[in-house]
């Protein structure tokens, strides 16, 4: 390993000063490479990157902003949580007082899924809007948070799900990934996507003829 540390510094043509006094970090691939010299107290560090070692995508673990005394959905077991996964959904509500969900299955589920890093988590429902329903979406305000406990393969897992109201726009004339249904809130896999939808229901109650009629 050092001496093809060595051969791709002095591939880079380093001077041999630099090469006996260099702290190198370097990551396993060297296609790509790039040096950034740093001179602290007469001494030169040098790190070595590579796109595989920076700007990966990765499932974020908490959200950044969440709400106080959110509602909790199923049971957390006596184990360590061996997952986190900050989440978002989009709630998007016809005329005839159903919500949009998307089927996988047997499951459905709201639009929507996990927040890589770093999107924020209205960047994600954009982007997940798009590949599961193959549409643009318009996010509108902030329906609530929920922390939902979910049975893992090794434990437990939390998801902690951000929902916003929604409408569905124009086609982005790709491939969607699922089928695009219209749903009572019952019918979604998971509580905390009923109670996303019922709290969104019972705010346009006012405005949709067909759920003020459902009201009464």
């Amino acid at each position: 390993m050092r001496k093809a540390h060595r051969n791709l510094l002095e591939r880079l043509k380093l001077s041999p000063y630099l090469l006996g006094r260099a702290t190198v970090a370097v990551c396993l691939r060297f296609d790509a490479a790039r040096f950034i010299p740093k001179t602290i107290k007469n001494e030169i560090s040098i790190k070595i990157f590579c796109p595989s070692s920076v700007a990966v995508p990765q499932t974020s673990v908490h959200p950044r902003v969440m709400e106080p005394n959110v509602p909790v959905f199923g049971q957390r077991s006596g184990e360590a949580l061996r997952k986190t996964r900050e989440c978002a959904y989009a709630v998007v509500i016809n005329a005839d007082g159903l919500v949009a969900g998307t089927r996988a299955g047997d499951h459905i589920h709201l639009p929507g899924g996990g927040v890589d890093f770093p999107e924020t988590p209205v960047e994600a429902v954009h982007r997940e809007v798009r590949e599961e329903l193959a549409c643009k979406v318009s996010i509108g305000e902030r329906i609530g948070q929920a922390l939902h406990y979910m049975p893992s393969e090794d434990g437990c897992a939390a998801h902690y799900a951000t929902f916003y109201a929604a409408e569905l726009g124009d086609s982005t004339h790709t491939t969607a990934e699922h089928e695009l249904i219209w749903v009572e809130p019952e019918a979604f896999t998971h509580e905390h996507h009923t109670w996303a939808a019922r709290k969104q229901l019972l705010s346009l109650s006012t405005r949709i003829p067909a759920i003020a009629a459902q009201a009464q």
